[in-house]
């Protein structure tokens, strides 16, 4: 990405103002994008993100780029958000489509930053309100188990189509209105870090045994999906009930990306697994195909976070996207699952 965008995308909020938007009913979303993925939703000179704030009436801004995380802000009303989100999301998928090699396009994840003082309210009662949430929308849901480091913020992973996330979205953004963030919250702000598993933060606490026998956040504030919530006590949400109906997900892989997802001595399927709470088994092989099959199994939300955790893992060693072949659902009497 040119010096240019860059300056297109990083300039201050207060100085691109948006129409018919008074201040008391403005609200701020953010979301975490790997620096490599950032230029999907910049454009050439900055023409993307320019429309994206002309069609949202939404301020964009972008942090800057010598961190290998990037923080995109969005402020403006409920609509104006939804819409910039709605827009991005979109962006996304067009690029799984343009990157993919099947007719299957994986689904779009973001990864937002919460509030933690909001995280118990998009939780609710018991895992209500996320339930109906997911519901309604259709998108999974995982609300972090911790805070990002140095920040009162946590990370709330979405994935979905391009419409599930819109609707996700709204029903957020309804909530955070209702029920605004309390004290004075400490931004998460991206480091350069030590590289790890395909992300960056330091190599402490990589997949330890937290409460109820999930493992904590990573670093970066990903927690493992096996229950709803996708946390255990410790990030103040409800304890996490049974799991869920049991799904397997198929994915297709080149052979010469599963040293990517493996790892030295398997420490990143390793890792994987801890943190998704999903069974990712890789298959062998056949007849010198040069293709190979990733099948997990796990709750809906566990399969979510594991694709995404590949994926990243293998944009982040330069390979090609994972391409996916078949999503059905499985039954947990069959035995899959790890």
């Amino acid at each position: 990405m040119s010096a240019d965008e860059e300056q297109v995308a990083s300039r201050p909020a207060e100085s691109r103002p948006a129409k018919g938007r008074g201040h008391s009913s403005n609200l701020v979303l953010k979301m975490i994008m790997q620096g490599k993925d950032i230029g999907s939703i910049i454009g050439k000179e900055g023409s993307t993100i320019k429309q994206f704030r002309q069609e949202s009436n939404a301020h964009i801004n972008i942090s800057d780029g010598s961190t290998p995380e990037r923080i995109v802000s969005v402020t403006g009303t409920k609509d104006a958000v939804v819409t910039a989100f709605a827009l991005i999301g979109q962006k996304l998928e067009d690029e799984l489509k343009s990157n993919s090699k099947s007719n299957t396009t994986p689904p779009v994840t973001l990864r937002l930053i919460v509030p933690g003082s909001q995280c118990g309210s998009i939780i609710g009662k018991g895992g209500a309100k996320i339930k109906e949430i997911r519901e309604v929308s259709g998108a999974s849901v995982v609300v972090a188990g911790e805070f990002l480091p140095g920040s009162s913020e946590r990370a709330v992973t979405l994935s979905g189509t391009p419409e599930a996330l819109e609707t996700c979205i709204d029903l957020l953004c309804g909530v955070m209105i209702e029920f605004p963030p309390r004290g004075h919250p400490m931004p998460y702000t991206p480091h350069k870090l030590q590289q790890q598993f395909g992300f960056y933060g330091p190599p402490q606490g990589f997949g330890y045994p937290g409460p109820y026998g999930m493992p904590h956040a990573f670093p970066n504030g990903f927690m493992a999906g096996r229950g709803p919530y996708g946390g255990g006590r410790k990030g103040k949400g409800p304890p996490p009930p049974q799991p869920g109906p049991i799904t397997s997900h198929t994915m297709t892989i080149l052979k010469g990306a599963v040293g990517s997802i493996i790892g030295q001595k398997g420490s990143y399927i390793t890792g994987i697994r801890q943190m998704s709470g999903a069974s990712i088994k890789i298959g062998d092989s056949e007849n010198g195909d040069d293709k190979r099959e990733v099948l997990i199994t796990g709750t809906a939300e566990a399969v979510g976070l594991a694709q995404f955790l590949i994926n990243a893992r293998l944009r982040q060693d330069g390979k090609s996207p994972v391409v996916t072949d078949k999503d059905k659902p499985h039954n947990a009497e069959n035995g899959d699952a790890e």
